[in-house]
């Protein structure tokens, strides 16, 4: 593989550092969670929709042809 890089192992330290940071600023709202899984869905969705669609159209134009 061209392009693979090895997995970098989670840093006990920088994961504090960033909940400590995240809850200095103010941390997490109730609602911010799932308001972040809605907004990754919305993110992720359409392109996916679009990719099954060109494959789709693809197909389409193999079993026409």
């Amino acid at each position: 593989m061209l392009f693979k890089k090895p997995l970098v192992k989670p840093d006990p330290e920088k994961e504090q550092a960033l909940r400590n940071e995240i809850e200095e600023n103010g941390g997490l709202e109730k609602k911010d969670l799932p308001a972040m899984i809605i907004s990754a869905f919305l993110v992720i969705l359409p392109v996916i929709l679009v990719l099954l669609l060109l494959f789709v159209l693809a197909a389409w134009l193999f079993v026409k042809g």
